[in-house]
């Protein structure tokens, strides 16, 4: 899953996805 939403912030770059992923990762 956190690979999943590290490549979707890479992909799409945005703060609010950024910020989700570093919550879900962490």
């Amino acid at each position: 899953m956190c690979l999943m939403y590290d490549i979707a912030t890479r992909m799409h770059q945005y703060l609010d996805l950024a910020l989700f992923h570093v919550k879900v990762c962490q």
